[in-house]
């Protein structure tokens, strides 16, 4: 019984896992890409088409029914870099408003800012500079700190924990309620488990005023001041209340230390240094002031989060024109353009947070050259209102009522378009990928279905050493006048009953598994330091699970079959036994 309930219990669990990890990963690619993308060729996704506009209305007039929206994209690689060895990306040119009707471009955006090229941060983006959104996977190159939160007074605390989702996933956090004690470990790093765990840990915390400065203070700084030998990082103390602590607290808690932690460590306040300058070892920890609201979030990501709005980066490539035109030639010349960074996306998919830096579509445009240009100035043509002539994209990209049906809709509009533009549907792009994970779920179930058979192996020797212990019983009632079916019959209802019961058993665990899989998943993770599931492999943050109604009753059908098809040998030879031989030597 209890391998069938184990095994039950496995099957069920691991056919869940990965049927919600199908589900979320087709979820996800379906988020950021396009239902239908159409390129200038079947056989290359890069090559440049023109008058975009007009191509657009062609697909709509193909499919007037089944087309939603229509946004044009230039796609090219490039090298980006920040001050630090320059790493590989992509750049996409779009139309903000039309890329947010045609993919979940829009609701990825992080820290509260609108899906498009505005620059909240007050600072003025240089002429010949554009406005970017990066990925948060490539921003954690650029983001990474020791910061801690302190949430002093009324509504404080659910500022903080709505605030914690803005923490990169490379900074390392503490937070204090009041005087209550603190959650989250510098040591540990930050972790979106860790985030979790913060603000559930700031549900369950009333509203409450810091008391006692100077001992607070004091705990926050010999957390903070410890061995920075090699150490860069800044440190960040953001206080969430109506006012700084006062002066003396800053100063008593800073005599309390030792001379030691004194050396490691520097504090100020946006007005005033209250220590001396320290050795060379040193860090600075700032404390600032914000208000708890609603807005506290985007104070935070401006004022504290390194910050990434607003500032630039380099981004090298060499142009279209020169890669169709000259290849691999020692005398291109790359071309380099700078960027702002306006806003950030967390898609849930590494492949893109790791890669995609969104531009405007113009911008693109010119630093590519994929538009008229001068043939001596090599600039681009401009109209009498200052945009671009003739700009070029290399994808066409659509989204349609039913995704489901996006291989009959792009087939439709393959007739209307004519020619050979190439057009491939959300499937397609990943194909490899969507069908990797079918075969694995398929895969993982046969195998995880052997655990079932070993444990039909095992009633098929518990009854066969049953009916070799109850020979004399088996004779009696032989002897009685009972039927062959109603020896099979006591037999195989044993087995029955061991299947029953083990199934129901392997349901209910595997229910009660699943509901807290994810908190399991991080008990594990806080007890041994292995996560079982890490996102950076499986792309996804959390570990998924769908219950699914006909694969769970298939797992309880076949595990009764199995059980039933090891009970009848067993039964069969029972029923089958001569009372006389059984009675013979009694």
């Amino acid at each position: 019984m209890i391998g069938v309930w184990f095994g039950v219990l496995t099957l069920l669990v691991v056919t869940s896992v990965m049927g919600g990890f199908a589900r979320d990963l087709r979820a996800r690619i379906r988020g950021m890409s396009a239902h239908i993308t159409v390129t200038s060729s079947q056989f290359s996704r890069l090559g440049s088409m023109e008058n975009w506009e007009e191509l657009a209305k062609r697909v709509k007039a193909a499919a007037p029914d089944e087309v939603i929206a229509v946004s044009p994209q230039l796609e090219w690689p490039i090298m980006i870099s920040k001050g630090q060895t320059p790493q590989p990306a992509t750049l996409v040119g779009i139309i903000p408003d039309r890329e947010a009707q045609v993919s979940g471009f829009a609701e990825h955006m992080l820290d509260g800012h609108p899906p498009d090229f505005t620059d909240f941060s007050g600072r003025k983006i240089p002429e010949g500079w554009g406005p970017c959104i990066m990925g948060s996977g490539i921003l954690t190159t650029h983001r990474n700190k020791d910061i801690l939160f302190v949430a002093d007074g009324p509504g404080t605390a659910a500022s903080v924990a709505d605030c914690l989702s803005a923490v990169n996933p490379k900074d390392k956090f503490v937070v204090y309620v009041g005087d209550a004690q603190s959650t989250g470990d510098l040591a540990t790093g930050g972790d979106e488990r860790e985030y979790r765990s913060a603000q559930e840990w700031l549900k369950g915390r009333a509203d409450a005023p810091v008391r006692k400065w100077p001992d607070l203070l004091e705990r926050i700084f010999r957390t903070l001041a410890y061995d920075t030998v090699g150490e860069t990082r800044p440190c960040v103390v953001v206080v969430f209340g109506k006012d700084l602590p006062p002066e003396s607290a800053f100063r008593d808690a800073w005599h309390r230390l030792s001379p030691e932690s004194r050396r490691l460590l520097r504090v100020f306040t946006p007005g005033e240094t209250l220590t001396e300058p320290g050795g060379e070892k040193a860090r600075a920890a700032q404390f600032l002031l914000l208000e708890p609201g609603p807005q506290a979030r985007l104070e935070l990501v401006s004022r504290v989060q390194d910050p990434y709005i607003g500032t630039a980066v380099t981004i090298t490539t060499i142009t279209p024109e020169d890669a169709r035109d000259r290849g691999v030639d020692p005398r291109i010349t790359p071309t380099s353009s700078k960027l702002a960074i306006v806003g950030a996306f967390n898609s849930g998919m590494n492949e893109y947070d790791s890669q995609i830096v969104y531009a405007p579509l113009e911008f693109v445009q010119k630093a590519l050259r994929e538009c008229r240009v001068d043939p001596n100035t090599k600039e681009p043509i401009l109209d009498a209102t200052g945009r671009i002539q003739a700009g070029r994209i290399n994808k066409l990209r659509i989204k349609v009522v039913h995704y489901d049906d996006a291989d009959k809709i792009a087939e439709r509009i393959r007739k209307g378009l004519g020619g050979s533009y190439g057009l491939f549907t959300w499937q397609s792009e990943k194909a490899i990928l969507l069908q990797a994970v079918a075969v694995e779920r398929t895969l993982t179930g046969v195998i995880m279905f052997f655990i079932v058979v070993m444990a039909a192996f095992s009633i098929l020797a518990i009854l066969s050493m049953l009916v070799t212990e109850k020979t004399r019983d088996i004779g009696i009632l032989r002897a009685q006048g009972a039927t062959v079916p109603g020896i099979m019959a006591i037999f195989l209802s044993e087995g029955a009953v061991i299947g029953i019961v083990g199934c129901g058993l392997g349901l209910g665990t595997a229910k009660y598994v699943l509901d807290n899989l994810n908190p399991l998943a991080d008990w594990i993770y806080s007890k041994t330091g292995w996560y079982p599931f890490p996102k950076n492999i499986y792309l996804l943050d959390r570990i998924p699970h769908q219950v699914d109604g006909p694969i769970w009753i298939l797992v309880v059908s076949a595990t009764l079959f199995v059980c039933l098809l090891a009970a009848l040998w067993p039964s069969w030879k029972a029923a089958r036994l001569n009372p006389i031989d059984a009675l013979r030597y009694e």
